[in-house]
């Protein structure tokens, strides 16, 4: 709360949040992805949840992606009672050990940012006004996220930028693998055992029954040129 403290004493304030902003902090809890994680995984869902004028509520996930409780978050904590001292948003990307490349640099961005500007030019979206109802979110963020494949991705493709992708999900049921993203035009590919799948390996693009020797699957999301990091399912 001290950033509520700053703001209250009559300081500008420009806003830094780890859990929300710091660019190097990677995607997710897959250990494939580089970057730090502190403060925990950064995508482009959490820079999105951001709500400049009630951090308490921008936290809406624990580590592992589990939803946190937001009906009364910062109860026992300093409010911002001076919302005129909070001047910006600022996304962080520190040049560490994990990032060597002008494209690890694109990559740990792209899209990650891109929530952190949209909450710059839109401070109070309509969604923050029942921020704790996960299905008003979850709404507003798959519209804002369908832009970005409608026209971010295909830009980053054309100009040969990396950029990230969400691993795809996978399950077996009764030995039956099926596969699961929410990039329609995406491809999932899998193998068998500990090989990495690759722009050759098969399609997952309907339920394909196991052998009953298999053991370890490994699924990624192509589109665009790039591919996600591996889903991994073990029996």
């Amino acid at each position: 709360d001290y950033v509520h403290k700053m703001a209250n004493d009559g300081f500008p304030v420009v806003l830094s949040n780890g859990s929300n902003t710091y660019a190097d902090e990677g995607y997710s809890a897959n250990m494939e992805e580089f970057g730090n994680f502190w403060a925990g995984p950064v995508d482009e869902k959490r820079s999105y949840a951001l709500l400049p004028y009630d951090l308490y509520r921008s936290i809406r996930w624990d580590f592992y992606d589990k939803d946190l409780d937001l009906t009364d978050p910062g109860k026992d904590k300093t409010q911002l009672n001076c919302p005129e001292n909070i001047k910006g948003i600022q996304v962080q990307l520190f040049m560490g050990a994990a990032i060597r490349s002008y494209k690890d640099m694109e990559y740990m961005l792209f899209p990650k940012a891109l929530g952190a500007f949209e909450r710059a030019w839109n401070t109070r979206p309509e969604w923050s006004k029942k921020a704790e109802d996960k299905e008003t979110f979850v709404e507003s963020f798959n519209r804002f996220y369908s832009i970005i494949l409608d026209r971010e991705i295909p830009f980053y493709a054309n100009k040969e930028m990396r950029f990230h992708l969400p691993q795809p999900v996978i399950e077996v049921i009764d030995g039956t693998l099926y596969g699961y993203t929410h990039i329609p035009e995406a491809i999932i590919r899998y193998e068998k055992g500990d090989k990495t799948p690759t722009e050759t390996s098969p399609a997952l693009s309907e339920p394909v029954v196991l052998d009953i020797e298999t053991d370890v699957i490994s699924a990624r999301l192509f589109y665009h040129g790039e591919h996600s990091v591996s889903t991994i399912w073990r029996r």
